[in-house]
């Protein structure tokens, strides 16, 4: 469960990664990839401390591939306004490993002898990867489905622009030809982009026709990349109505972790969002998530030993009750009460619903009798000494900017 997960640039406005998406999944999967060219690098750089990032790659945690090449969708209008595309794949010399990584990271570290010496290990540390396994004939051959483009083509305008409602259901058919992929359209671009640019500003991008296709041919792009890491992939919000057309069976197991993660840190910190809100603001520095990652190794080994179709919270509370006299009390009410006593809120789930333990009037079991009943290693150690203090507020300190996105 939650064995690895793999992280690409994203589309929106802002940073090309959430660092603060990065550092919750360094807490919770025993691997975090991360697929990108330079700008992902530069993204990276901006977020982590160059020397911390270097330590995440030394550890293992933390795996990058750096794209030598990239596919796009090449337009021109060749007479009265029509338009040919075509799928393309593009490289530069002066994009590899060699040329970018060290350059990027001493433009972050600064010209020091250590920065220097960095730099080399950090583009050793690289790993290159490429779309020489793509296959960008079958994406022409769906593009070509009507069908199946019509319900992809509405799902990317509903991400994009949501308030925009004319002509539903569109069309968006697709033709093959010598010269190219010619679409027929009923779309009004114009309106598309007047909601469109309420999101996201004209200098940044604007939809049309080569866009469409483009987010298409991207989703697919990061069905090759999961599949050939062996990750799941995370997916920003604005895409999954793109992906939930295109490549659902990848994303469903995505989504369904995600939930779980959510679930779990919303039960310990009270916010399924806290940790990433706590690095992306610059409250928790990068250098307090590499001291966490240090006494999280059990913990994330723990996680990873739970079946894929398991339920986190419940596979927590089990194991912090097991070969216990907790395990052995009947009543649910009164075994979900080992939570309170350990310093958590949740609530009862029954075949009649959700009922708080408060409001059931469960007296919450003394912490000092647990500390003595609950023998050996188990999760809320980790959760209790080192997660909660540096994510609860309390210890967290307000820093000067440059740690965030």
């Amino acid at each position: 469960m939650l064995d690895s997960i793999l992280y690409t640039a994203r589309s929106s406005p802002g940073p090309p990664i959430d660092a603060g998406a990065l550092a919750e999944s360094l807490i919770f999967y025993g691997k975090v990839k991360v697929v990108g060219n330079t700008g992902i690098l530069k993204g990276l750089t901006r977020c982590i401390p160059p020397f911390e990032l270097l330590e995440l790659l030394r550890s293992g945690r933390l795996e990058i591939y750096y794209l030598g090449d990239q596919i796009g969708v090449s337009s021109r209008e060749i007479r009265n306004g029509t338009e040919l595309h075509d799928l393309v794949r593009i490289s530069s010399p002066n994009h590899t490993i060699e040329t970018i990584a060290a350059k990027t990271f001493q433009e972050a570290a600064g010209r020091t002898s250590s920065a220097i010496l960095g730099a080399k290990e950090f583009e050793s540390l690289i790993q290159e990867f490429d779309h020489s396994d793509f296959d960008q004939a079958s994406i022409v051959e769906m593009l070509t489905n009507k069908a199946r483009i019509n319900e992809t083509a509405k799902a990317v305008l509903q991400s994009v622009a949501p308030q925009y409602k004319e002509a539903y259901p569109i069309n968006f058919g697709i033709e093959k030809t010598d010269q190219g992929l010619v679409v027929d359209t009923d779309i009004d671009f114009a309106k598309v982009n007047q909601e469109y640019h309420k999101l996201a500003p004209p200098e940044h991008s604007s939809i049309s026709q080569a866009h469409i296709i483009s987010a298409i041919q991207s989703a697919y792009e990061k069905a090759f990349f999961a599949g050939s890491l062996d990750s799941e992939i995370a997916v920003a919000e604005t895409e999954q109505a793109v992906f939930s057309k295109t490549i659902s069976e990848v994303i469903g197991q995505r989504n369904a972790n995600s939930e779980q993660v959510q679930q779990f840190i919303g039960l310990i910190l009270g916010n399924g969002r806290a940790i990433r809100e706590a690095v992306n603001s610059g409250e928790v520095r990068f250098s307090s998530i590499l001291k966490l990652l240090d006494n999280s190794d059990k913990f994330r080994g723990w996680i990873a030993d739970q079946p894929a179709d398991a339920s986190l919270l419940t596979a927590f509370y089990d194991e912090i009750t097991k070969d216990s006299w907790v395990d052995k009390l009947p009543p649910k009410t009164i075994r979900f009460s080992i939570f309170t006593a350990l310093g958590y809120t949740i609530d009862v789930v029954g075949a009649g619903g959700l009922g708080t333990l408060a409001s059931l009037g469960v007296n919450a079991v003394d912490s000092f009798l647990v500390d003595r009943l609950i023998k050996g290693w188990k999760p809320h150690q980790f959760v209790n000494k080192s997660l909660k203090p540096l994510f609860s507020g309390n210890t967290a300190r307000k820093i000067s900017k440059g740690f965030g996105p």
